[in-house]
């Protein structure tokens, strides 16, 4: 069972990014779906600031649960998000 995972009533609608919390064999999975235009109409330091913020809040309300952040990142390197989150890197590159 999946429903929309409602973050904290500071989050940025302008944002493309969808929390979804997942029900699956017993364990919770909270995936947030992703994407960062390459040239977006915020300031990128807001979206990682916004992820920084989701994750902490996740990890409080849901501590047991595995937590994914999927999508596109365009210009944002992996480094950012792993230095602001501390979520583990699994990345794979789509081929042109």
């Amino acid at each position: 069972m999946a429903s929309e995972l409602k973050v904290p009533e500071d989050d940025d609608r302008t944002l493309e990014l969808l929390w979804v919390s997942v029900s699956m064999n017993k364990r919770q999975i909270v995936e947030g779906s992703l994407y960062h235009s390459p040239e977006p109409i915020y300031r990128t330091e807001e979206l990682i600031t916004q992820i920084e913020k989701d994750v902490e809040w996740i990890s409080r309300e849901f501590c047991s649960s595995l937590i994914i952040l999927a999508g596109d990142l365009n210009k944002i390197q992996d480094q950012t998000i792993i230095e602001s989150t501390g979520i583990i890197a699994h990345v794979t590159y789509a081929r042109e």
